[in-house]
């Protein structure tokens, strides 16, 4: 018995759990209760926590702030929810000052300056509260089985934003610091964008040292780090572990140096100064890419931890596993596959029973075909067509960690109609409309020799 999955596309479905999990987190009954640790009522404590863990998932998911409800925010604030949550109040903080600083209407104004210059010191003084106060250790918080607050994507944004405002940096860029259009650069940006599984000694650790402390030299700190980690998934044990954590810990130390030595110009604003995507490359690593799921609903993978490799970068179907932590495959296919097979099984009652087999067509990361194969017990087999090599990659790696490679095949080709005169397909990223910089692969074809071209794939 055969079940096609049908062509994946890319579309905004993706979106649905989000909606589902910020609507299920609106308050109502209990208005007059409090989360405080200090109020006399212990008993929404359990529920406390729960929501804090939704909120903390609705950052994972990397969207603006301007995708949440309002009223879900405002009534999280009534109820001192922040209390038992302070991660997530410097999540949402940083992504509220992201959204304003994007929709600044007033631009170059003297009023829209004032309001800027006021953002900036908002976001520099929560950024400085997190990591010096707080006491955020990123040798900690980063390590993989840490649970993120993603509160790097948000500065990240509003650090891209703040260079529409050239004026508020005026003259105070470090000399360090404008080196950052050289090759150095072109190699941390290309880095930060890849999804490829890098070689670990593709950056040079620079050693710790005041004077080294550049936005240059911490990123490299970061890329080289990430690296590392990369190809260590979640193991972080032995001598690649303790150089891993050292490279942290030295990055960490520059950027607390920095932080402190940056007046009369703050340290944001010196970051989006630099260009040196140094925000970014901090959200890569607090973008998990291995994910322990625990796949409840299957009663052929109960009380086991299903480790899903996703990829590192700012990826819809890899924000929503590391945002949700499940499969990411909406509930037609999981139906389509279930009704393919309860008429399978009907029609083996009289028969000899033979495996059953799922293709899909457009798996990228695998959750519709690791669904099917973890719902359906051993006698299902998967194949899984995806022309994008990362991804191939990804599902391979999952595969092996889950013990299912004996019954997965991963193929990466394309699927054509006709291949006689296939075209030559080129990769390029597709950004989703409502946050461009969430993205999907997509491909258009390259022009033959003739000059003709057929569009997008």
């Amino acid at each position: 018995a055969v079940c096609v999955l049908g062509v994946g596309v890319f579309s905004n479905t993706w979106q649905q759990p989000l909606f589902a999990a910020t609507l299920a987190f609106r308050l109502s009954a209990i208005a007059a209760q409090s989360c405080s640790p200090s109020a006399p009522d212990n008993s929404l404590r359990g529920w406390c926590r729960e929501r804090c863990m939704v909120l903390w998932s609705w950052l994972r998911l990397r969207l603006g702030h301007e995708h949440f409800l309002q009223e879900s925010y405002d009534e999280a604030d009534a109820l001192s929810l922040w209390d038992v949550c302070p991660h997530a109040k410097f999540g949402f903080a940083f992504a509220q000052a992201a959204m304003e600083l994007r929709f600044q209407k007033h631009h170059q104004s003297a009023k829209g300056l004032e309001r800027v210059r006021e953002l900036v010191a908002e976001v520099e003084a929560l950024l400085r509260s997190m990591l010096l106060r707080f006491e955020l250790n990123l040798t900690t918080y980063l390590q993989p089985h840490a649970m993120s607050f993603a509160p790097f994507f948000h500065l990240a944004l509003f650090a891209r934003a703040l260079r529409n405002f050239p004026d508020i940096f005026g003259n105070g860029v470090a000399e360090d610091d404008a080196i950052s259009k050289g090759r150095d650069m072109e190699e941390l940006l290309q880095h930060v964008e890849s999804d490829e599984m890098p070689s670990p000694s593709r950056h040079t650790p620079l050693p710790y040292k005041r004077h080294r402390c550049s936005m240059l030299a911490i990123a490299q700190l970061l890329a080289s780090a990430d690296a590392q980690r990369l190809n260590l998934g979640l193991d972080w044990h032995g001598h690649a572990g303790q150089s891993l954590l050292k490279l942290l810990a030295s990055a960490q130390a520059c950027i607390h140096h920095s932080i402190r030595a940056s007046e009369p110009q703050n340290f944001v604003a010196r970051v989006a100064a630099s260009s040196v995507p140094l925000f970014e490359l901090l959200d890569r690593l607090d973008s998990h890419v291995v994910l322990p799921l625990l796949l409840d609903s299957s009663p052929f993978w109960e009380e086991r931890t299903f480790l899903m490799h996703v990829l590192p970068t700012p990826n819809i179907e890899s924000n929503h596993v590391r945002a949700m932590m499940r499969l990411h495959c909406d509930a037609a296919t999981k139906d389509l596959v279930l009704a393919c097979w309860d008429s399978r099984t009907t029609r083996m009652l009289m028969q000899k029973p033979a495996p059953f087999l799922v293709v899909e067509v457009g798996a990228h990361l695998g959750g519709c075909i690791f669904h099917a194969l973890t719902q359906l017990g051993q006698e299902t087999r998967g194949l899984a067509v995806e022309p994008y090599g990362p991804a191939v990659a990804a599902m391979q790696r999952t595969a092996e960690a889950n013990g299912l490679s004996g019954r997965l095949e991963v193929m990466q080709t394309f699927v054509m109609d006709d291949d006689s005169h296939a075209p030559r397909f080129l990769h390029r990223r597709q950004h989703a409309d409502i946050a461009p910089w969430l993205h999907q692969p997509d491909w258009e074809t390259q022009c033959t020799s003739s000059g003709s071209c057929s569009g997008s794939g």
